[in-house]
């Protein structure tokens, strides 16, 4: 018990990192899932990839997932210490996605114009949207969802990557 208390300040402390480390293979899932739509070769074939992970991600099947990572950034309120472990965890998932569209930029398939961390955190903003979904009696079409992300998406890439 000594030893555990030497890497944690309480229980609750290792609870919180216990969640960090869940989060954290969510988080390498998503970034991993978007890092393969760079594999693309045009930009055809990369929206064709953003909209198949973004069907995954969206799925209603998975809303557990998203509430738990509602339910984690809550947590963040509650405790500074657990807002500073997953607050890395975060910052490491906008990085990531922040670098992708960087690269995108690069091969001029995502407009110059745009932040890549705005981008980034857009991305991330509308998985906690479709959780508000996930917890209405009345839940909103899947494919009306879908097609509200494809719109921005289609906004955010240039002209190329929609053909």
């Amino acid at each position: 018990r000594s030893s555990l208390y030497h890497h944690f300040s309480d229980f609750h402390d290792l609870l919180g990192a216990a969640e960090v480390v869940r989060f954290t293979h969510f988080v390498d899932i998503s970034i991993d899932m978007l890092a393969k739509a760079l594999e693309a070769t045009n930009p055809a074939e990369l929206r064709e990839r953003l909209v198949e992970v973004t069907r995954k991600t969206q799925n209603p099947a998975i809303q557990n997932i998203r509430s738990r990572r509602v339910q984690v950034l809550a947590e963040a309120y509650k405790s500074e210490r657990f807002r500073t472990m997953l607050g890395i965890e975060q910052e490491r998932l906008t990085d990531s996605l922040a670098d992708i569209v960087r690269e995108l930029q690069a091969r001029n398939w995502v407009r110059q114009s745009l932040d890549p961390r705005a981008v980034a955190i857009l991305i991330q903003a509308y998985t906690i949207g479709r959780a508000v979904d996930d917890v209405t009696p009345n839940h909103v079409d899947p494919d009306a969802w879908m097609a509200v992300i494809d719109l921005v998406m289609d906004s955010v890439l240039l002209d190329s990557a929609k053909s």
